[in-house]
């Protein structure tokens, strides 16, 4: 009868043990959100979808990362916690869909999600969903509209066009000291007429 009671209390204050590691493990605070619920963005040229996520108290042992596309999955990404610090696995990263391989960066920092190559096809909501390894889950949503007005994506491309225009630039500015040197060297020669010529009439 004792040794029942012991291994029943022995039963119970595992039990005990594993409810104090769960509140432990679920003093922390996670939570999500964007400061842009609309993006635009133009073919050919990159949209960032901005996040930013927190993690106040005690982080979970991991945060799991979901991005998707229409509810389809783009990015999902596992990062663990070791004594308050995330730790992060480049091998853990996972892109299923072929369309979005070699085309999307996941910023683990705070949650965001560029896309570069834009294509009319990416047009839609986007939601980043953030789930801890004590269950909790909390998402946010960004529309990204992706439009074939050159326009928009013209401050991207605006380095390559000054780069391109550089050599006009160039032949201006030579062509401009080209005229000073010859405006100075006329100004010269009509000065060494006159004093030539002041010289002349005092004889």
């Amino acid at each position: 009868m004792a040794a029942r009671l012991t291994g029943m209390n022995q039963r119970a204050l595992l039990c005990s043990f594993l409810s104090l590691l769960s509140v432990t493990e679920g003093s922390g605070t996670v939570s999500v959100a964007t400061n842009q619920s609309l993006v635009l963005g133009a073919e050919n040229q990159w949209a960032l979808l901005p996040a930013v996520y927190t993690v106040s108290g005690q982080p979970p042992p991991f945060l799991h990362f979901t991005w998707t596309a229409s509810s389809a999955p783009v990015v999902l990404k596992t990062i663990r916690f070791a004594d308050g610090q995330a730790r992060e696995d480049p091998n853990k990263t996972y892109i299923p869909q072929s369309a979005y391989q070699g085309r999307v960066v996941f910023f683990s920092r705070n949650g965001s999600l560029l896309i570069r190559n834009l294509t009319a096809n990416d047009t839609g909501p986007y939601t980043l969903t953030v789930k801890s390894s004590h269950g909790t889950v909390h998402a946010v949503s960004i529309n990204l509209t992706v439009v074939r007005d050159a326009g928009v994506g013209v401050w991207n491309k605006l380095p390559a066009v000054l780069l391109k225009m550089m050599p006009w630039f160039q032949e201006v500015a030579g062509s401009l000291v080209s005229v000073r040197k010859i405006l100075g060297s006329i100004n010269y020669y009509k000065q060494m007429v006159q004093m030539g010529q002041m010289a002349y009439s005092h004889f």
